[in-house]
């Protein structure tokens, strides 16, 4: 992952953390079965914006979906 700018914080709600660190512990233990270097969760979550944002699409029915 390139290293940009100083992030801004954004605020999670108690069950995104939680589903943030569940998820981040299922990746690490592939990665590390893997011998790679695990990742943080903030590295997680900047990956998944940015992989998101680019998918982001609205349907007909005004809803926001990942393509």
């Amino acid at each position: 992952m390139e290293k940009k700018d100083m992030p801004t914080t954004l605020r999670l709600t108690k069950e995104e953390q939680r589903t943030t660190e569940v998820k981040c512990r299922e990746i690490n233990k592939i990665l590390i079965n893997e011998e790679i270097s695990p990742i943080q969760e903030s590295e997680l979550l900047h990956l998944v914006i940015e992989k998101a944002l680019k998918r982001l699409k609205v349907n007909k029915r005004g809803e926001i979906e990942i393509e």
